[in-house]
């Protein structure tokens, strides 16, 4: 049978996981000698260092929600619009660039399955909005 075969054969069973697909995939790659592929291959597998600019499905958009009050009123979970959290505190806060590698990922995925769940520390946000969003009320918390 074929490397390719096979590839495609375990793709169509979930049991087997990406680790081993990848790892034919970086053979194929190499057997090829496509240096794009085996690239691509590599990053998946061990994960996009900071130099190297992530692919568009690996770009995650964030949404927050805050909690505000006064000595009179109380909001909580109110939205907080992208553009406000962009034009306050950076484009970086509106979206994550998952880094990870592909078994890093799958072993998120398996937490997030079991119930675990995952969150972005906004906690400085809280700083840099102060006053920005609800003029007039303290922020006590943002969320992801």
């Amino acid at each position: 049978m074929s490397l390719l075969c096979e590839i495609q054969e375990d793709i169509l069973v979930p049991e087997k996981g990406l680790g081993p697909i990848l790892l034919k995939l970086r053979l194929l790659a190499d057997r090829l000698g496509s240096e794009q592929l085996e690239e691509w291959v590599k990053f998946e597998s061990e994960g996009y260092p900071r130099e190297v600019d992530v692919p568009e499905y690996r770009i995650i958009e964030l949404s927050y929600t805050g909690n505000f009050h006064n000595t009179a009123w109380q909001m909580n979970n109110q939205p907080i619009p992208p553009y406000l959290i962009k034009k306050y505190c950076g484009e970086s806060w509106t979206s994550y660039k998952v880094r990870e590698s592909i078994s890093s990922i799958e072993g998120m995925r398996k937490k997030f399955e079991a119930g675990q769940q995952f969150g972005v520390d906004a906690s400085n946000l809280i700083l840099m909005l102060e006053g920005k969003i609800c003029p007039g009320m303290h922020c006590s918390s943002i969320d992801a």
